[in-house]
């Protein structure tokens, strides 16, 4: 029985089929470092999207310094005492200038990117109570501006910038509409986070996210992604260039 156990042994280590088989390497097809980086720097083609986001971020740096930060322009500001209108003003100026400077940063680092200049057209709020709402207005309007700004980049750094940027404006609008009303979130809503393509944010108007009134003429639309223009419903964005279905995204947007 041991002789056989041995006799089998070796006719498996002998059988050429076999030992063909125990000889074939395992074969992984492993990323080239080519691909696995072509695209990741940002491009000529960003240069229009950082372009576009350094007017949108000035335009909110511009407002905050345009506004009085002193405890007397919130005299009298609904619920004062729980939202402490005065020192979170402050911060969220602190955060729109640190954002200028993360945009300007990155855009040194984009092909014939230009920062834009522009003469804003500010808001004047005559009220506490209406320089609260105007501020809602405009950190609500930047979020959704930039998320629909990040349809429009070409690499991953412009896209978490874009991300970044939004979320940081989406905080403040969040802030300020919580001490504001109450509840701000429904269980009847059927909408994710509103998104703005740039078409949308120059338009004159006091619709959610059209800034064009303040932004004037000071920047040009971005490129658009694939040669497409992006329309945004309730859950999805999409590329088309589909005169019907643009117009009529245009229409929804203005009217909401």
């Amino acid at each position: 029985m041991h002789l056989f156990m041995i006799l089998s042994s070796l006719l498996l280590l002998t059988s050429p089929g076999l030992a063909r088989k125990a000889k074939r390497p395992a074969t992984t097809t492993a990323p080239s470092a080519a691909a696995s980086t072509s695209g990741c720097t940002p491009t000529s083609g960003d240069a229009s999207v950082m372009e576009f986001a350094y007017a949108l971020e000035d335009l909110g740096a511009h407002f905050y310094s345009s506004t009085p930060l002193n405890s007397s322009a919130f005299s009298g500001a609904p619920n004062d005492s729980n939202a402490a209108w005065f020192p979170n003003f402050r911060g969220m100026a602190k955060q729109s200038n640190l954002s200028l400077m993360a945009i300007e940063e990155l855009g040194n680092k984009t092909p014939t990117y230009k920062a834009p200049a522009c003469n804003f057209t500010l808001p004047h709020a005559s009220s506490p109570r209406m320089l609260l709402d105007t501020t809602y207005y405009m950190e609500s309007s930047l979020c959704g501006a930039y998320i629909g700004l990040a349809g429009y980049s070409e690499s991953p750094e412009v896209s978490f910038l874009m991300a970044r940027l939004a979320a940081g404006h989406s905080g403040h609008a969040t802030y300020v509409q919580g001490h504001l009303m109450e509840p701000i979130y429904s269980d009847t809503n059927v909408s994710l986070v509103p998104a703005y393509p740039p078409e949308h944010v120059l338009t004159p108007g006091m619709s959610p996210g059209m800034l064009g009134d303040f932004l004037g003429k000071c920047v040009r639309l971005p490129v658009k992604p694939c040669g497409n223009t992006l329309i945004v419903d309730a859950t999805s964005g999409n590329l088309t260039n589909n005169p019907t279905l643009i117009s009529s995204a245009m229409a929804t947007q203005t009217a909401t």
